[in-house]
């Protein structure tokens, strides 16, 4: 129970953080600390409790941007810009494998139909049909 409510929490916090900055970062630990104190003072805590403690998880995003420096912040925008980049990056080359693939299996497909029908027309033969 008191972790299902720190973990709640805290995925609301980094949530709040990624619709701020794109990138959820660090989470503070400090954060998680507290959370741990508060719920083993107050065991049976729920939810709205620690809301109405530690504020909603909007206003304690903005706070704990509030307290970064600039260079931080455009630290964890620039990660999260590279993890983007990255991801496409990773994504395209996939895509092009699999076209890549698609491409030489119809080919290679088509090769043994030519080949096939090659030998038939080069001995002047039929091609002896089933049925």
């Amino acid at each position: 129970m008191i972790h299902n409510v720190i973990d709640r929490y805290c995925h609301n916090v980094s949530k709040e953080l990624r619709k701020i900055t794109g990138d959820c970062g660090a989470l503070p630990i400090r954060l998680r600390n507290d959370l741990e104190d508060y719920l083993e003072e107050n065991p049976g805590a729920v939810l709205d409790d620690v809301y109405e403690n530690f504020g909603k998880p909007e206003s304690y995003a903005k706070e704990y941007l509030a307290t970064m420096n600039s260079a931080e912040i455009q630290k964890g925008l620039s990660f999260a810009k590279f993890r983007k980049k990255a991801l496409l990056s990773f994504l395209a080359a996939i895509l092009s494998v699999a076209v890549g693939l698609s491409v030489w299996i119809g080919a290679r497909n088509s090769w043994s139909e030519v080949e096939y029908f090659e030998y038939y027309l080069e001995e002047g033969t039929t091609i002896p049909l089933e049925g």
